[in-house]
């Protein structure tokens, strides 16, 4: 872990990404709320149940405006504490940037913000960055909003109807 969360601090941050960068590319027509060419490097991660394919509780981050998105199978549940899930959800957080989301040819950048919708699981979620090391800026994890949830819970609906399964990282 030491090693990785090395690699995600050395990573550059930037606040807009052109749209049509290999790491913001639309997936699908999903910009609601990137109205220029340019995409916030802004993402909202949760814990969703899958109900096709891979079946369990997997950790969803998505580029809000781009619907870039990844999905994550996870060992903790919906029922977990929220001090369990950032343990799990932390080092999954940090490979899905370092992999630069598992493109031949990631663009390899920090996001400039997180968030979730889960105040608890936010809490937790900084101090577990904290004890593994992530740099300052990186440490603070924002509530979503009802506009930012609901944008988040429609990428996982049509990440789900795209995929029928989901995709692994190995931590």
């Amino acid at each position: 872990m030491e090693s990785l969360v090395a690699t995600f601090n050395s990573l550059p941050r930037v606040l807009h990404a052109p749209s049509d960068s290999l790491l913001l590319r639309p997936i699908a027509s999903l910009s609601l709320l990137a109205p220029s060419d340019m995409i916030d490097h802004n993402w909202h991660f949760t814990i969703q149940n899958a109900q096709l394919g891979a079946s369990g509780d997997h950790l969803f981050i998505t580029n809000l405006q781009s619907g870039l998105a990844q999905a994550v199978r996870l060992s903790v549940t919906l029922t977990s504490s929220a001090a369990e899930k950032a343990k799990e959800v932390v080092p999954l957080l940090v490979k899905v940037f370092v992999s630069g989301f598992g493109f031949s040819q990631p663009l390899r950048v920090a996001p400039w913000t997180w968030a979730t919708t889960d105040s608890e699981l936010a809490r937790e979620v900084e101090k577990e960055l904290e004890a593994v090391g992530v740099r300052q800026p990186l440490r603070t994890v924002k509530t979503g909003n009802l506009v930012k949830d609901l944008v988040a819970q429609t990428h996982w609906v049509r990440f789900m109807e795209r995929q029928g399964s989901l995709d692994h990282l190995e931590v």
